[in-house]
């Protein structure tokens, strides 16, 4: 990697801007677009141990996240893929419409009471909870972004790289996502405890790619993660496109959706 040379402005060159800052930065300038197209891919390679035996499996296939969120009105709209939620292979894509720190998700295989399609599960009230729950909380893009909050020790330009087509300059630097929990805003605190307990270094390995505006492009970890027994990496790429797109998300049916925040370790109710 090669950091690049600052022009003096004495030579009547511009200056690059400082890594750092360009990154402690992302989070509200990315927010300031208003809204943005997303999509997640998700890599992970699963190992088992057994005594002194650690086997390593294949690559599972990318788990893919889909949709657009509107930073403003912390709400959005995706398309999840099964795997994600631990699914069976096979299963269609569950969908799912956030707003604020409520989730509701239609294609739950096992969470669903007839007649009622949707499930709603409120992030907030699942502070403490792990397991599905803290799956279920790291789902949330806007996590990520709070995530920047946390960086530690100095930031490296990698360099400039297209991301889509466009412009941006590429940095890589570490998260500790215990800080970056002390400094996220209130509804996003959750998310981030809830990766943290999944994990097995609390600092993470992050890239960020931002474009001319300072905006949050692509941004790349690799995480351990642990479970009991069963550990893996998991390699996550995170982009956002098309900014100030319309996020059309509003809360289905009440009739139609059962609240299985309780059943998670929350409190709730059953609409």
């Amino acid at each position: 990697m090669s950091v690049l040379v600052l022009l003096p402005a004495a030579c009547g060159g511009t200056s690059s801007p400082d890594p750092a800052k360009a990154v402690a930065d992302a989070p509200a300038k990315t927010a300031a677009g208003g809204s943005a197209k997303l999509e997640v891919t998700v890599v992970t390679v699963r190992t088992s141990s057994t005594g002194t035996t650690t086997t390593s499996t294949a690559p599972a296939p990318p788990t893919k996240v889909n949709g657009a969120v509107d930073f403003k009105a912390a709400k959005g709209t995706f398309t999840i893929g099964a795997a994600s939620l631990g699914l069976p292979a096979g299963s269609a894509p569950v969908e799912a419409v956030l707003l604020g720190q409520v989730f509701y998700f239609k294609g739950l295989a096992g969470m669903s009471l007839p007649g009622k399609p949707w499930v709603k599960i409120d992030l907030g009230k699942l502070a403490n909870a792990g397991g599905v729950a803290a799956q279920i909380q790291s789902l949330n893009p806007n996590s990520y972004l709070s995530q920047l909050k946390g960086v530690t020790g100095s930031v490296t330009t990698v360099g400039k790289e297209k991301v889509r087509g466009d412009n941006t300059t590429h940095y890589s630097f570490t998260v500790d996502l215990d800080k970056a929990a002390q400094l996220a805003p209130a509804d996003q605190k959750a998310g981030i405890e809830a990766a943290a307990k999944t994990v097995v270094n609390k600092q993470e390995p992050t890239e960020v790619w931002l474009d001319g505006n300072g905006r949050v492009r692509r941004l790349k970890q690799t995480v351990q993660i642990a479970s009991g027994a069963l550990t893996g990496t998991t390699n996550l790429t995170l982009e956002y496109f098309d900014f100030g797109t319309k996020v059309a998300a509003a809360p289905p049916p009440a009739d139609q959706t059962a609240d299985f925040t309780p059943f998670l370790g929350g409190s709730g109710g059953t609409g």
